[in-house]
């Protein structure tokens, strides 16, 4: 299974990097978001077997199929990540990376608390501009109209996209789902929105290239006992938030601290190793978690160190 998992936790200077194979190089990926137990991506694949494709999904189960099924395939062309697309998409692909972009029957997320959640929101919108090359679309399928007008005023209203909605059985998508194929079999209208990127446009992203995951400093107290005053402290700065979980005694005598960091809604959990070096304490991340260096992983970072110079004994 293996074989389709990307690698998720390389950093930007690393990216685009999905390791094709030699006859696959040189195109630009399809994207599936949110690709459920991996029909689609299966049919996909074996339909345009030299084409790159990339499966994002935040259900490990749906994952674990969706392999599954690829494997049972032969598939080369697939590789699957693990996590939030609203996240993955900005971060993981380079700007007019990518050539399509399919969305099937996602959840519309009606309530107003939800509202980030949906295509219709600006950094959505702005991803899509962002790694779509010019003249590559963005396929949205749904059976819910008003989400599908929605979300095409919405996108069609972008400086750098132009959308048009069409029956999805008119549209120039390769396969269906067996959801399109139940929903239409029972007479539901299911419509497909079209976006296409009609002109360039530079991406923002949150992972910062370059940046060193570790602080050394002065300290020369009770490290453990320092450390667990940590214990339920958060922080934000801007859009990024974190807070300080459990803290562990290592076998080493090094101090683990569990934190939680999130950025805009895209949440990673991982540890920070306290190491003691004579006179210094080496914090930095442990190596059970390679998280994206984003602000709010940064920022907790930081936090610790400055937490042990304000604590001299």
């Amino acid at each position: 299974m293996g074989f389709y998992l990307s690698g998720f936790y390389r950093m930007l200077s690393e990216q685009p990097y999905f390791d094709w194979p030699e006859k696959l190089q040189g195109r630009l990926p399809w994207v599936e978001i949110g690709f459920g137990n991996g029909e689609f991506l299966e049919h996909l694949a074996g339909a345009c077997p030299h084409q790159p494709m990339v499966g994002m999904e935040v259900s490990l189960t749906c994952l674990d199929k969706a392999a599954r099924r690829l494997h049972r395939l032969g598939a080369e062309n697939v590789r699957l990540l693990l996590g939030d697309a609203r996240f993955l998409l900005r971060e993981c692909f380079e700007d007019n990376g990518v050539e399509r972009v399919f969305m099937n029957f996602p959840c519309p997320w009606p309530k107003s608390r939800h509202a980030r959640r949906r295509v219709t929101s600006k950094r959505f919108a702005d991803a899509l501009a962002a790694v779509l090359c010019v003249g590559g679309t963005f396929h949205l399928v749904t059976d819910e109209a008003w989400y599908a007008r929605e979300a095409m005023a919405f996108l069609g209203e972008h400086p750098a996209l132009c959308g048009r909605l069409e029956d999805a059985e008119a549209s120039d998508r390769p396969v269906a789902t067996k959801y399109e194929r139940k929903w239409r079999a029972l007479g539901k209208d299911i419509l497909s929105v079209v976006v296409e990127k009609t002109a360039p446009w530079r991406g923002e992203r949150l992972v910062e290239e370059g940046r060193a995951l570790h602080v050394e400093v002065v300290f020369e107290g009770d490290l453990w006992q320092c450390l667990r005053a940590l214990e339920g402290r958060e922080g934000h700065q801007n859009e990024a938030h974190w807070i300080f979980r459990e803290v562990f005694l290592g076998n080493d005598s090094s101090v683990l601290v569990q934190v939680i960091a999130n950025d805009d809604g895209f949440e990673q959990r991982f540890f920070l190793r306290a190491v003691r070096r004579n006179d210094r304490v080496l914090m930095k991340i442990d190596d059970t978690a390679t998280p994206f260096r984003t602000p709010a992983v940064r920022f907790s970072l930081e936090e610790a160190a400055r937490f042990l110079t304000k604590n001299l004994p």
